[in-house]
């Protein structure tokens, strides 16, 4: 029996390796952008498990510390080479919301100090062509307004990373969603496309109201959850149509 393109591609079993791998190689990415997603996010208010704490302090900022310190206690912590250094570093930074504070002796203490410990083990990253350019710590003058409230990601980077993720994340939506109008019923593929394709405008959303309005966090899981959610369940149902018989072009 001969089948119409694309179910044609089902009827030989290298077609279907080739299609699973596909799939299999998606929902993959997607355990690991999960877990990416995870540690990025926990570390926010430094205890344990993800919260909408944790979200909204990622783009808002933690109002009970500096900049600096949320750095250190982030992504920062683990390229120090010295454990100990980060508590030097918080202790440092803290030193201009003190009664006694002498920036002199501040800046001396950055020279005698810190810097070697930021030349060390944070300046392959913070300075120009670095993956944190945008954050350079070369000087005490570059990292003196680190010293200020946390304010979140700054909006620079958002804007950086929203490029990235709406370019990137709209060409996989696009993939998926062809495969599942190829291979699954209208309805079927017209429903996880569409809460696929909202999650996505949710979350890029999300971060950016959660930055301005840290009580719309929500907004960032419930985006994040229905794209992931749907994302996941679009491939499992491509996986199970693919080792289903293509005798019928769609799912009824």
């Amino acid at each position: 029996m001969t089948h119409s393109f694309p179910f044609s591609i089902l009827s030989l079993r290298p077609g279907r390796i080739f299609l699973s791998s596909c799939s299999v190689a998606f929902i993959a990415g997607w355990f690991f952008s999960t877990a990416l997603i995870w540690t990025q996010y926990e570390t926010s208010d430094a205890e344990a498990g993800l919260s909408l704490r944790d979200v909204r302090w990622h783009f808002s900022g933690n109002p009970f510390q500096n900049r600096f310190e949320t750095m250190v206690e982030g992504e920062m912590l683990e390229y120090l080479t010295i454990e100990e250094d980060a508590n030097l570093l918080r202790q440092w930074s803290i030193q201009p919301n003190l009664p006694d504070f002498s920036e002199p002796n501040h800046k001396q203490f950055y020279q005698d100090n810190i810097h070697p410990i930021i030349e060390l083990d944070c300046l392959e990253c913070h300075e120009p062509g670095g993956k944190a350019e945008e954050s350079p710590l070369r000087s005490y003058d570059e990292v003196l307004p680190y010293l200020e409230r946390d304010r979140g990601i700054p909006i620079p980077s958002l804007l950086k990373l929203s490029h990235i993720h709406l370019f990137g994340m709209s060409l996989l939506l696009l993939v998926t969603g062809a495969l599942a109008f190829s291979f699954l019923s209208p309805r079927k593929a017209g429903i996880l496309s569409s809460l696929t394709g909202l999650g996505l405008l949710l979350d890029v959303g999300g971060w950016w109201s959660t930055k301005f309005f840290p009580e719309t966090a929500f907004l960032v899981l419930v985006g994040g959850s229905l794209f992931g959610g749907s994302f996941l369940l679009t491939h499992l149902s491509l996986l199970h149509r693919y080792w289903r018989s293509p005798s019928s072009p769609h799912d009824h």
